[in-house]
């Protein structure tokens, strides 16, 4: 699909994202193939899907690859990285790099982690869905 242009990319992937939303609809299978297609059409390395649960945990669910998979599957049972700070602070976490002093006072563990697996930089986001 990279041989199309972006607009027509992103056209792609709407009509096959809501397309999915109404055959018999796998969450999980939806979520993977979402983080493949953020790393096609965002030009990003790598993709993660993290969702809240409705006791206040954060468990992983999707990820665009192993390394990826990896490094939140870390975060989750550390609960620190970009992604546990996003999802709790509801504030999103924008470009931060990962080879700084102040990302290892601020994620001991995540961020020589993330380094070693190959990461020097970090966005978090968070989606709202239904109640919080």
């Amino acid at each position: 699909m990279s041989e199309l242009p972006r607009e027509e990319r992103f056209a792609v992937v709407f009509a096959e994202l809501s397309g999915a939303l109404v055959r018999d609809f796998d969450v999980i299978s939806f979520l993977y193939t979402l983080t493949e297609y953020c790393v096609d059409l965002l030009d990003v390395a790598a993709a993660g899907v993290l969702l809240g649960t409705p006791q206040g945990q954060v468990v992983d669910v999707a990820a665009s690859d192993g390394r990826t998979r990896d490094l939140e599957l870390s975060g989750v049972e550390w609960d620190e990285g970009p992604c546990h700070d996003c999802y709790y602070t509801r504030a999103p976490i924008c470009d931060v790099r990962l080879d700084t002093e102040a990302a290892d006072r601020r994620w001991p563990r995540f961020a020589p982690r993330a380094r070693q697996l190959g990461f020097i930089s970090v966005v978090a986001a968070r989606c709202h869905g239904g109640a919080a």
